[in-house]
């Protein structure tokens, strides 16, 4: 039994053996674990050799970069400095991973890209700033003044252009034209002068009339401004006006009313005609228009408007609601309401050398039983000058409407003067005629001796 218990412990461990144990395994599984390990470095070993070249030229292109850093100006030298400093002075973070080496090369990779591209845009906003400036002065392509072509030339050349192009027609005479009629507006009439310097100051506003990149780009690509400056030129407006006037005056002519054209026997209605009026606003504005075109016809037609007249055809019959007319030679008289014959009267009239005076007439005054003024001439005798009451001795009988200068219409109890040249310039008519004729017309009735 004893040498049973005795036995037993000599197999059981002691602490001390157990603490040992462990710490033979140890070595074991730590050179496994190297045995594992190795070919892993070696494959990281082997991929950073390779990685170097690479990150070498890149360095290489980066410091060529750099080169031409240093020729750019000052201040984007400083400001790149800066940046640079501030990405490698920039402190890591506690608790951040440690960057392998691929991602290092990315960075710089990417870095190397951007100063790439940076330079890439500073120098090409140089060379864009360099190549427009040297366009300053230049009148750009498309660049017109009055229709004129002056792009794409200096500002000396494009004086002599306006001078001689633009300038130089614009004093020529402008004409107006109407039918077979011609008018002449010389430039000494409307007093022309022209700023030659403002033209080319203008067009050179105009082709810069955009900003950097748009003028750069059309340089490049021969695009045109496609503008067209008027002409800077001065004149006398009022002497315009007075030559449009003038023309006015010698074109224009007045409506004809519509009237009636009477013989002894009939009444003949005529119609009107329209008259003539020059737009004179319309014509201003182009003669104006042509003063200031230097590649115009120089040449302007008037327009002209139709102006009615007041009496139409169809207004003479309310024009003329009554009208008489007296054939001297046939001894009648003739009463027409509304251009139509109403009425035939056998009548009197003036004997040779007193005859009744032809023309056209109007009824002046109407009286009833008139008194008779006797007019101072040789025929009257020694009533010659008096005043004759109605009554006894007055011829004027019944009713008078007066025509002209003493002459005029009356009744008369010498019906057989009738059909005759008998009186002493006066229309005589039977009483009973006398009296239905004067209810008939008015004051102002036309009467046509013929």
């Amino acid at each position: 039994m004893a040498d049973d218990k005795k036995n037993k412990k000599k197999d059981e461990p002691t602490s001390e053996q157990e603490e040992a144990k462990p710490e033979q395994e140890k070595p074991a599984a730590d050179e496994e674990k190297s045995a594992k390990e190795e070919p892993a470095a070696e494959k990281e070993k082997g991929k950073s050799e390779k990685e170097e070249p690479a990150a070498e030229k890149e360095l290489a292109a980066a410091g060529g970069i750099t080169q031409r850093l240093l020729k750019a100006p000052s201040g984007l030298r400083d400001r790149f400095r800066r940046s640079a400093k501030t990405e490698e002075e920039a402190p890591v973070k506690t608790g951040e991973k440690e960057e392998t080496g691929e991602q290092v090369s990315t960075h710089k990779r990417l870095a190397i890209g951007i100063v790439a591209a940076v330079s890439f845009v500073l120098l090409l906003a140089v060379g864009a700033w360099a190549f427009d400036s040297s366009k300053e002065g230049q009148i750009a392509n498309g660049v017109r003044v009055g229709g004129v072509d002056i792009g794409g030339r200096s500002a000396g050349d494009a004086r002599g252009v306006i001078e001689t192009k633009v300038v130089a027609p614009l004093k020529r005479p402008v004409f107006v034209t109407f039918d077979d009629q011609r008018f002449k507006l010389t430039s000494k009439e409307f007093k022309q002068t022209a700023d030659v310097d403002g033209m080319v100051a203008a067009a050179q506003r105009a082709s810069r009339d955009a900003d950097l990149p748009s003028r750069v780009w059309r340089e490049v690509t021969g695009s045109d401004v496609n503008v067209n400056l008027p002409p800077q030129v001065s004149y006398d407006e009022a002497s315009i006006d007075k030559f449009v006037k003038d023309v006015a005056d010698q074109v224009n002519r007045d409506p004809e009313d519509a009237t009636v054209l009477p013989s002894g026997d009939s009444l003949s209605p005529a119609p009107g005609e329209n008259g003539i009026a020059v737009r004179q606003a319309g014509l201003t504005r182009l003669v104006a228009q042509e003063v200031e075109d230097p590649v115009g016809a120089r040449t302007v037609e008037a327009k002209v408007d139709q102006t009615k007249p007041e009496v139409t055809r169809a207004d003479l019959a309310g024009q003329y609601p009554t009208y008489l007319t007296l054939d001297r030679a046939n001894y009648t008289l003739r009463f027409f309401r509304n251009l139509k014959l109403e009425k035939t009267y056998t009548v009197a009239v003036g004997q040779v050398g007193l005859e009744t005076p032809a023309g056209l007439y109007h009824i002046q005054d109407k009286q009833v039983d008139p008194t008779w003024n006797v007019p101072n001439s040789a025929w009257a005798g020694s009533l010659a000058g008096q005043s004759i009451p109605p009554g006894p001795g007055n011829p004027l009988i019944a009713r008078w409407m007066g025509i002209f200068d003493g002459a005029g219409i009356h009744g008369t109890y010498e019906t057989s003067s009738l059909g005759s040249a008998a009186s002493h310039g006066c229309v005589r008519m039977g009483v009973d005629d006398v009296i239905d004729l004067y209810d008939r017309v008015d004051v102002g009735t036309s009467i046509y001796i013929g």
